[in-house]
């Protein structure tokens, strides 16, 4: 108990305060694993509230902790994190993991087809309860699991191996990579000795999609990457295996196409009925900024061969929003800016506001066409662009906030997750509305595109868009480079530079030696300054972005800087 109240009372301000930690952090994880006596409970809360601390002074990050204890803790242990831990986000992440422990364990039997699929479920569910945009290291956690959830779904979802989507395979096996990659990194900031990651588990898992067709060595493919999947966490790993296990029992090929329904998991909140106000949710979308984003249909439409499908936004009380405000405060804000969208424009570059339904039970919904097709961020991951097409969304996009600047709306979460583009046209739309409005509140926006006075407490006179400017600014640099302009090692390090008089200068230092980027140097750095007043609008901006167009146009995608002799 003593110790606690230490780790709790004294902040860590810097690298020499936080070795000590780290050394009690160690003591702690040492004793946990081998105490059998009473105590065990006590030093596991006083490990977790040790985890408190690192993460309340910035020297760990939720995933760091995520990542090593359920590893090196692989039984029912860690639920004691859950219990002990007074950071909200810690509590739901150790929480979802548990559940989907458990769902391993009932998913033994690879013949068990719903056991295996509600592993599926659960992995995407561990996505979700990491919090969006927290930092750069727990938002490639949290994607990774996420696409990773998405792929094993794609794979449970077939009835051979013939099915097996061509890309689902070597996507799933990047995502491994990347979530082996960041459990090495979790570890080594913990002070925890580490083997250096390699490609192994990579290699096991796309041997695994050359082996489909041939049964002889499928088993030995699946054995390698079961193996090489130890350097995840347990529950993770046993995901991987009760899938290929599973997929290892189905036929090389099968007469006719087997369509096999999936159950994705809904929030706890949703009636059984799975109605809100007018509308009947159909599965979940994922979650955005201040809420969860579902889709759904018209009730009476519901069971139309011909429905329009709907993106329904309901506000979310989570954690990073009670460190500001009340729930009900949190909720009342949700209304009025919900409401300031019913003087949003039809636009071709604009999701189409439907309706907002502030008495909707159990909670108000936001109700948005629900655009079809790929969104920016995944586009610019497939590195599936040119430099023609890449102009003509960043004019589409500048469009999008035009028309809504118009009408002194913003949107206030301009990123390329954001933007999707239509499959019909290829043109660029703006979705996610949950945080549009006519002022600013403190933290809306993502931590890569939102601009210093986003993340300033003295918000009173400040105009909201301003905001958009640099935030459609930082997409349309990284649209056309595919690199990120403003970045940081850490949620406070990233914030840091949004505050510099200059933000994003390290990545524009090599476009600046290029004498025939002059100008879209010029026009990025005078758009993302750190005083507000001195951006361009958005019409400025996308009237200098047209101005140099034809000059990029004649640049290969993605825009590199000139070798300098």
């Amino acid at each position: 108990r003593a110790l606690v109240r230490i780790l709790d009372g004294i902040r860590a301000s810097s690298e020499a305060d936080l070795e000590p930690r780290l050394v009690v952090v160690r003591q702690l994880m040492e004793r946990a694993a081998h105490d059998q006596s009473p105590l065990r409970r006590a030093v596991w809360a006083a490990l977790t509230r040790a985890g408190d601390a690192l993460l309340r002074d910035g020297h760990a990050e939720i995933t760091d902790l995520l990542l090593v204890w359920t590893a090196v803790f692989p039984d029912e242990d860690f639920v004691i994190v859950r219990e002990a831990s007074m950071v909200p986000e810690i509590e739901a992440a150790f929480e979802a993991y548990n559940r989907l422990y458990q769902a391993t364990w009932a998913a033994s039997d690879p013949d068990n087809d719903e056991a295996v699929r509600a592993v599926v479920e659960r992995v995407a569910e561990l996505a979700d309860t990491l919090p969006p945009e927290q930092s750069p290291r727990v938002e490639s956690v949290r994607l990774a699991l996420a696409r990773l959830g998405n792929q094993l779904a794609r794979i449970t979802a077939v009835g051979s191996h013939a099915k097996v989507p061509v890309d689902a395979i070597d996507t799933i096996a990047n995502e491994l990579g990347a979530l082996a990659r960041r459990a090495y990194g979790a570890r080594r900031r913990l002070g925890l000795p580490a083997d250096d990651p390699d490609n192994g588990l990579e290699t096991a898992m796309r041997a695994v999609g050359q082996a489909l067709w041939d049964t002889g060595t499928l088993d030995e493919a699946i054995a390698m990457t079961i193996d090489a999947a130890r350097v995840l966490p347990p529950a993770l790993a046993a995901a991987i295996e009760r899938v290929l296990l599973w997929l290892a029992r189905r036929p090389t090929v099968e007469e006719e196409q087997v369509t096999i329904p999936i159950e994705v998991m809904l929030p706890g909140w949703v009636p059984l009925s799975r109605q809100l106000g007018s509308f009947y949710v159909v599965r979940p979308l994922g979650r955005g900024a201040g809420g969860s984003v579902l889709l759904g249909v018209r009730s009476e439409e519901r069971t139309r061969p011909e429905r329009e499908l709907i993106a329904l936004k309901v506000p979310e009380y989570s954690g990073s929003a009670a460190r500001n405000l009340s729930e009900q405060e949190f909720e009342a804000l949700f209304r009025e800016e919900a409401s300031a969208l019913l003087s949003l424009p039809a636009h071709p570059n604009i999701a189409r506001f439907i309706t907002f339904d502030a008495a909707a039970a159990p909670k108000p919904i936001l109700a948005m066409e629900y655009v079809r097709g790929h969104n920016l961020e995944r586009t610019l991951e497939a590195t599936d662009l040119d430099m023609k097409r890449a102009t003509a969304i960043i004019d589409d996009l500048f469009a999008g906030i035009e028309a809504m600047h118009r009408v002194r709306i913003a949107h206030l979460d301009v990123k390329p997750a954001n933007v999707v583009l239509r499959d019909s046209t290829g043109r660029a739309v703006l979705v996610d509305f949950g945080l549009a409005g006519r002022r600013l509140r403190t933290g809306c926006g993502s931590p890569h595109y939102a601009a210093a006075e986003v993340w300033s407490d003295e918000l009173a006179n400040i105009e909201p868009f301003a905001a958009d400017v640099y935030a459609a600014t930082c997409v349309a640099f990284e649209v056309l480079t595919n690199r990120v302009l403003v970045n940081g090692d850490s949620l406070q390090a990233l914030i840091d530079q949004h505050f510099l008089a200059q933000p994003g200068a390290t990545s524009l230092a090599p476009y600046a030696r290029d004498p025939a980027l002059a100008s879209f140097v010029e026009l990025v750095r005078a758009s993302v300054v750190c005083d507000a007043a001195r951006r361009p609008t958005v019409s400025r901006l996308r009237a200098g972005f047209a101005a140099i167009a034809r000059d990029l146009l004649k640049r290969a995608w993605p825009l590199m800087p000139a070798a300098v002799s």
